[in-house]
């Protein structure tokens, strides 16, 4: 009986173990799949899609420990100013100001890049 025990046991850890390895991979996959998105949502940007860059960029800004998180709230400010500019409407350009404010909260660089940006809000 002890023997049963032991056996059911050892099956027991090893499928969590199994699954614990499975969720690994599932954060390392889904890492990919932002990583694809947030280049999905720079070729939009370029090409003039702005509204598809938007849900692009805000879903890759649903990840805060993705490498693209950062990235993806400045890309959101510039994005934001752009069809701002684009429509003259100034709630986009509160919210590019929003998320570039954002940006610099999460620890993002206060570097020239970000002060340009900030420049063409005002």
């Amino acid at each position: 009986m002890s023997k049963c025990k032991f056996l059911f046991f050892l099956l027991i850890f090893s499928l969590f173990g199994w699954a614990a390895d499975s969720n690994d991979s599932k954060k390392i996959n889904d890492f990919q799949s932002v990583a694809i998105v947030y280049q999905n949502g720079l070729k939009d940007y370029r090409y003039g899609s702005y509204y598809e860059a938007l849900d692009e960029f805000a879903y890759v800004a649903k990840f805060p420990k993705s490498p693209y998180f950062l990235q993806s709230l400045y890309m959101l400010a510039s994005t934001y100013l752009a069809i701002g500019k684009r429509l003259g409407d100034k709630n986009y350009i509160w919210s590019a100001l929003n998320y570039l404010n954002i940006y610099l909260g999460r620890g993002g660089k206060d570097d020239a890049k970000y002060y340009y940006l900030k420049g063409q809000i005002y």
